[in-house]
């Protein structure tokens, strides 16, 4: 009869059995440690019987360390828990959301920081070439790679190279860079240099509005900076359909600090078919007013005539200037071949914290025949205070038949030209009018004068007032 001494050594996640000779049946547990040197001894089994065959009884305690040491012996971050978040983490990715919208609180107490930038990197995958320090990004299935910073991102449906020794980044596929201020522009490829601080496009896209119109143009753009951007071989246009009505295409283009473009080379086409050329054109991209010149307005008859007897005419060759927030100027020309050519001079106010406006037009005519005309409109407005306002419009023409023959408002061809004043103050217990009125009918040359009126008005008076269910026949009256 003989017993067996059986001994488990735990050191970190290993399990060794050692057989001792021959004695009663020992198990002893201890950590990689040795618990400070201290061993546990337990009887775990007695011999039952005489053959070596018999199982031996197995009480709770031996049960119960057994399990410990399978609790201990599993990997680490293998619980439910974990597995819950992973397993959601990669559903997300697979439906295009990798988890790079936010940041978590270093990142954001860095970026709080003065003297550092946060620069986002997106993709599906992003290879790392250390040695050469080359970064590139994958842009997912049906996705785009991005890389963002201090409000500029630079986006591709194929892949994003960054040159970290050239300090250059490079796309494939059709990229998109969209600046801090500004409108996005799209392209078949893009290059940018960081230190340099410009880049280059091919098959370049943009738009910018203008005075209610959006423009698009098109083109390959070798140089792109913040202070200049050129493009060759381009063409623009304000209709938005896929085959624009017309369009303008030149040679050549300068965008000057997103402020003014620049053309030359320009050709006007209808549809594919070229109607005129300019040899260069200046339009002003800034918004709201701002001092510089006039757009002219003509027609493409003006330019191809029809026919031998068509007038040609060209309006609004001048110059705008806006003086300041509260007032601004103009002076143009008008030409209508074999009939007059004329000058017009503008100005306009408006003090809003006076409650203030007014305009003042003249405009000076001179016909193919030698003689000349003149004209005048003026309009004023005055909100002196609260109670009181004062109006002045005034209009005049020399020669009645000259607007009868040459202008185009057909309210000015059967109507008249009207002046009137007039001032009105509000009371208490009415108001009071004064106005004059000057009527000039360019049908019959007929002026009418009407000198000035006064006019006053009461405001209702209720006579014996009482609450209408108390009211006799005579309360409640106005008068």
């Amino acid at each position: 009869m003989h017993a067996v001494l059986f001994r488990w050594s735990l050191s970190v996640a290993v399990i060794g059995v050692i057989l001792i000779g021959p004695s009663r049946a020992l198990a002893q547990v201890a950590d990689s440690t040795r618990l400070g040197g201290t061993t546990v001894t337990l009887d775990v089994s007695q011999l039952v019987g005489d053959s070596i065959g018999q199982e031996l009884q197995v009480d709770s305690a031996r049960q119960a360390i057994l399990e410990r040491l399978e609790r201990l012996a599993r990997p680490i971050g293998a619980d439910s828990v974990l597995f819950v978040q992973d397993s959601s983490r990669l559903a997300a990715a697979a439906e295009g959301d990798r988890g790079g919208g936010g940041m978590d609180d270093v990142a954001a107490e860095l970026f709080t920081m003065p003297g550092f930038a946060l620069t986002e990197y997106r993709g599906e995958q992003a290879d790392f070439q250390a040695q050469e320090r080359i970064l590139v990004l994958q842009a997912p299935e049906g996705g785009r790679a991005r890389v963002a910073s201090e409000g500029s991102a630079i986006e591709a449906d194929t892949s994003i190279t960054f040159d970290e020794s050239a300090g250059a980044i490079r796309t494939v596929g059709d990229a998109t860079y969209t600046p801090p201020d500004g409108d996005p522009v799209d392209a078949a490829s893009m290059v940018y240099s960081l230190g340099q601080g410009r880049g280059t496009a091919l098959d370049a896209k943009t738009a910018f509005a203008q005075e209610g119109a959006n423009w698009m143009i098109r083109g390959d753009m070798p140089f792109a900076a913040p202070d200049s951007t050129f493009m060759s071989h381009a063409h623009f246009t304000s209709c938005d359909l896929d085959e624009p009505h017309y369009h303008f295409e030149t040679d050549e283009i300068k965008v000057v600090a997103g402020n003014v473009l620049v053309a030359r080379g320009v050709r006007l086409y209808f549809a594919d078919v070229p109607v005129a050329w300019l040899p260069f054109m200046a339009q002003s991209l800034t918004r709201g007013r701002r001092s510089g010149l006039l757009t002219p307005r003509f027609s493409v008859n003006d330019i191809v005539r029809t026919s031998g007897g068509y007038r040609r005419r060209v309006s609004n060759l001048g110059f705008y200037w806006a003086a300041s927030q509260y007032a601004d100027a103009l002076v143009a020309m008008d030409w209508f071949s074999e009939t007059f050519f004329a000058m017009t001079g503008s100005v306009q106010y408006r003090f809003r914290k006076h409650f203030l406006e007014g305009s003042v037009n003249a405009k000076r005519f001179w016909n193919s025949s030698g003689s000349g005309e003149l004209a005048l409109d003026t309009r004023h407005s005055w909100d002196v205070d609260e109670r009181t306002q004062l109006r002045i419009s005034g209009r005049f023409v020399s020669d009645n038949q000259f607007v009868r023959d040459n202008s185009f408002n057909p309210q000015e061809v059967t109507q008249s030209i009207d002046s009137e004043a007039g001032v009105n103050r509000r009371f208490g217990w009415g108001s009071m009018s004064l106005a004059a009125n000057r009527k000039q009918y360019l049908s019959d040359d007929r002026t009418e004068w009407l000198l000035p009126s006064a006019n006053v008005s009461l405001y209702p008076i209720t006579l014996f007032q009482t609450p209408s269910s108390e009211a006799d026949f005579y309360n409640n009256m106005t008068w």
